[in-house]
């Protein structure tokens, strides 16, 4: 029976994801999800670069998920604990960990600090699978599950983010991460059952295999450049839902800077930079409070600058004053910064 679901599960999502791509076509007209570049124009082209990267590095901890798993099963390790049994208890783990995350916006930054663990916890896997008896078996698969399936959540949930922020087509990039999971899995699988024919111990051949990918994958792919966008992402989404939120209100600073933003066409990134300058906070404060390097912030407030067509944040400050005034709108944030 797990036979004819490993051979038959494969071809049903690929038959899902066809009719998904011609449900898209008829919906937009357009010949197939990848027939162009992303949407979003040049704004979307330079603040998403990351997908590709999150997409490789998701297909290659799904190749670890699936190496681990097949090794396993080719070669009968772990006795009675195998796939569900560990990897169930990771998900009601996993989902009561991530329920906590989530009761707040606040609580939710603190997601980001997974991505640093996922490689620690893979490597803790790999090494504890090459005592091959069923307690440190439990151990490595159910490490290896965890960081797994805490980097497809969320990663998936960073995907969402990004199509909210940038208008992309959620088809078209939930179809490209589900394409990298089914690639990597599927090659994992690929390993693991090709261990069943080396002249070489598969629990080694596991561990190298997985030792590699997880260093490519942290130090070459994902790097802490690609948490800082992610994060960033999250932020704006953050920004702008609480902005859309003042904006249904009556009044306050936060409608006022909304308002003084859509003038100058001020971005949804520089948004933030430009709630933080007119409060007075300086480069140093933007950059650490928006996990961005101090260059980084600095292009953000010459482009605010070089829109408003100012030079200073005396200028800054004296032309969001005159804007209220003439519209009659507050001047000073509501929480009295």
């Amino acid at each position: 029976m797990a036979l004819a679901c490993a051979a038959a599960l494969p071809v049903l999502s690929g038959l899902a994801f066809s009719l998904s791509n011609r449900f898209y076509t008829k919906e937009t007209g357009e010949p197939s999800m990848f027939s162009h570049g992303q949407p979003g124009g040049t704004d979307g082209e330079t603040t998403f670069p990351y997908m590709h990267r999150m997409a490789c590095t998701l297909g290659l901890y799904a190749l670890l998920f699936g190496l681990m798993t097949s090794v396993a099963v080719c070669n009968g390790f772990g006795g009675g604990f195998v796939g569900p049994y560990i990897e169930a208890p990771c998900c009601l783990v996993l989902g009561v960990l991530l329920a906590a995350t989530f009761r707040s916006q606040k609580g939710a930054r603190r997601l980001y600090l997974a991505y640093r663990l996922i490689p620690l916890l893979f490597a803790v896997g790999f090494a504890a699978f090459l005592f091959s008896d069923d307690r440190t078996y439990f151990v490595a698969s159910a490490c290896v599950m965890l960081a797994y399936l805490t980097f497809e959540i969320t990663a998936l949930n960073d995907f969402c983010n990004a199509v909210k922020v940038r208008g992309l087509s959620l088809v078209r990039v939930l179809g490209f991460a589900r394409l990298a999971i089914t690639g990597g899995i599927l090659g994992g699988w690929s390993i693991g059952y090709a261990t069943t024919f080396l002249p070489l111990d598969p629990t080694l051949v596991a561990m190298a295999v997985g030792i590699v990918v997880v260093v490519a994958a942290s130090t070459l792919v994902f790097t802490e450049k690609e948490m800082f966008s992610v994060q960033g992402v999250a932020d704006e989404r953050i920004l702008s839902e609480e902005a859309a939120t003042a904006s249904r209100g009556e009044g306050g600073f936060a409608q006022s800077l909304v308002a003084f933003g859509e003038i100058w066409s001020v971005s949804k990134r520089e948004m933030e930079v430009l709630d933080l300058l007119v409060k007075g906070r300086n480069t140093q404060y933007i950059s650490d409070q928006l996990f961005i390097a101090q260059g980084t912030a600095k292009t953000h407030i010459y482009n605010i600058y070089r829109k408003i067509g100012i030079h200073t944040k005396m200028e800054l400050l004296d032309a969001f004053d005159a804007f209220c005034h003439e519209r009659g709108l507050a001047q000073k944030d509501d929480r009295g910064e």
